[in-house]
């Protein structure tokens, strides 16, 4: 069927065939400064009602958009912290004082993936240091650094007389880290690399006074993915030392296993006094040798078909109570966390951006489909500017509904990023414009 001519295809074949052929154009504006502000303050996420109920619904457009973006590149609890943990390496898989034991899908806390780079570690054993929001900028000359006073080196020119329009990020993090932490931070900026390198600046060999950076926290399932559930449960033994499960499919068959001779499990680390049948109920602890045997309660066995990708720390996220999304890509740190070093630098270009459109989502317009959760069932993706209100026209943000909405009083839009973090406007307000074609006959030829 040909779409681009909506009169002459989906219209004409809805009307022939039920008598439905009288039509009526509505253009509606939706102003934010119109929503419910004590109920819906934020201006990304919001529902409004309509001038009326619009019945028999046969097609909805956005014809106009008229959006101002956020100028700042540093958003608060979006990009805004950095975490960082003093002294020794923390990559130690047998330093065990470091390991988390708060989340319970992940009990052993640290696993090392290679040199320098660690794998869901609790994020509350770092200091969060945040960046206060606002447009930042690279220094203009080659290197630019700041010391632990917060003053120049490398001949760096003084950028001050616009300090009140644009800080110079590399000035701002050194201060910030050194207000928290107990080295002499330097942050540097080569503007020919476009890299950051976080650096202590009085490091002694004999205190071996380095850092840890944290830039990856979990891992999260990416594209096409399943996850697999066995129908019934199973009935877990845990080691705690090696962090392995040995499954039974029935209860009995665990107890026996516990209690056969030849296993040789105690009640005490190293002991000799055999386990008995109290030993095996739920949450009961014995040992096998020094190592520690946990009495798992039943549980269904998953399996994970996909792939993953690695996440920066977020606010929010499954481990601590911590708010602050990292910043890491901004300051070119890929999502890796770092340790056994006092100097790092990024790996990539820094990017000073910010967000180039956003994602519009109405659930009674739901039109693309995609890999991320965030962009699917989406209606519009919106280009912003981050200095002026982009006044985007399109004929293309349609949704055709082949049987018709029996009616329409409301509609809820969010404006959302890539990730699926709700957008901050920065306080800006916008305007859209909808064409709703309705029927001017009897609601009856319309689906119940």
């Amino acid at each position: 069927m040909d779409l681009s001519n909506f009169n002459n295809t989906v219209l004409e074949n809805y009307g022939g065939k039920n008598k439905c052929t009288n039509f009526k154009i509505v253009n509606v504006i939706i102003d934010s400064r119109d929503r419910n502000t004590s109920k819906y303050p934020d201006s990304a996420n919001y529902t409004i009602d309509l001038p009326t109920t619009y019945k028999c619904v046969h097609k909805i457009e956005l014809i106009n958009i008229h959006v101002h973006g956020n100028p700042y590149n540093i958003v608060k609890n979006y990009n805004d912290t950095i975490y960082i943990k003093e002294g020794d390496d923390l990559i130690n898989e047998t330093d065990t004082s470091y390991y988390s034991s708060s989340h319970s899908k992940y009990p052993n806390g640290i696993y090392t993936m290679s040199t320098n780079k660690l794998k869901y570690f609790d994020r509350s054993l770092f200091t969060a240091v945040k960046l206060d929001p606002g447009i930042y900028s690279e220094d203009q000359d080659g290197i630019s650094s700041y010391d632990a006073d917060g003053s120049h080196s490398n001949n760096a020119i003084d950028n001050s007389i616009n300090i009140t329009v644009q800080n110079s990020l590399a000035k701002e993090l050194s201060s910030k880290l050194n207000a928290q932490g107990n080295i002499d931070y330097k942050v540097s900026y080569n503007s020919k690399t476009k890299k950051y390198t976080i650096e202590n600046s009085n490091y002694d060999t004999t205190n071996n006074d380095n850092f840890n950076l944290l830039f990856f926290e979990e891992e999260k399932p990416h594209g096409n993915y399943h996850t697999e559930v066995d129908k019934f449960y199973s009935f877990p033994l845990h080691n705690q030392n090696s962090g392995s499960i040995k499954y039974f499919k029935k209860e009995k068959e665990r107890k026996d296993y516990v209690l056969e001779s030849n296993n040789r499990f105690t009640k005490s680390s190293g002991g000799s006094d055999p386990v008995d049948s109290s030993d095996t109920t739920v949450n009961s602890i014995f040992y096998s040798g020094t190592e520690t045997i946990y009495v798992g309660p039943p549980t269904r066995k998953e399996t994970f078909y996909g792939e993953k990708e690695r996440k920066y720390p977020k606010k929010n996220s499954i481990f601590g109570t911590i708010n602050g999304g990292s910043i890491g890509k901004v300051i070119g740190f890929d999502n890796y966390n770092l340790g056994g070093s006092n100097s790092y630098t990024s790996q990539f270009c820094a990017n000073f951006q910010p967000e180039p459109y956003v994602i519009l989502k109405i659930p009674q317009l739901k039109r693309y489909q995609s890999l991320t959760k965030s962009s699917n069932k989406s209606f519009a993706v919106v280009p912003i500017n981050k200095n002026e209100h982009y006044d985007f026209t399109t004929e293309h943000n349609i949704k055709i509904f082949y049987q018709p909405l029996p009616k329409l009083d409301k509609l809820s839009l969010k404006f959302v990023r890539q990730d699926g973090s709700i957008y901050d406007f920065g306080g800006y307000d916008h305007t859209l414009i909808f064409k709703i074609i309705i029927s001017r006959q009897s609601d009856k030829y319309c689906r119940k």
